[in-house]
């Protein structure tokens, strides 16, 4: 007979979940590894996660690349939601984020105008004592359909 979910901690797991943990003084320990032992990985499946020793983050693959979970420091601002000051739907608006220091460069790849679809623009955030705040908005000079400005980023 095979277990339809499994409870540590408890004889009662939650339907919903494969795997429920209860405790009420420990944690969840996760495979710790460098970034090359992560990176070596044959075959990753989608929603893998991993705590990279390196890069101080738990990291998941998403079917395609590893990424790093975000937090927000408790100690610290809350965490903010942003837009760019000419939101777009299905834009892609931050599906493309570089941060060095107080600056950040968010992509939005599928940005279209009224007459060039999928333009892609780019957006620059500062941040201040009162938060992210967008001070410039980036599109190539010659923008054109297709051409997917902010699909990549970079900044220092």
């Amino acid at each position: 007979m095979k277990a339809q979910n499994v409870g540590i901690g408890t004889n009662s797991p939650n339907s919903s979940a494969a795997l429920d943990i209860k405790s009420s003084n420990r944690g969840l320990l996760i495979p710790r590894l460098t970034t090359t032992q992560r990176n070596g990985i044959s075959n990753p499946a989608t929603g893998l996660l991993v705590f990279d020793t390196d890069k101080g983050s738990i990291m998941f693959y998403d079917g395609g690349s590893w990424r790093a979970l975000s937090f927000a420091d408790e100690t610290k601002t809350d965490p903010q939601g942003r837009s760019s000051t000419q939101p777009a739907s299905n834009a892609g608006f931050g599906t493309r984020v570089a941060i060095s220091g107080n600056y950040a460069i968010l992509g939005s790849p599928r940005y279209s105008s009224s007459t060039l679809n999928n333009m892609g623009v780019a957006y620059i955030f500062n941040k201040s004592s009162s938060g992210w705040q967008q001070v410039a908005r980036l599109a190539a000079s010659d923008s054109a359909a297709g051409a997917y400005f902010g699909g990549s980023v970079s900044i220092s």
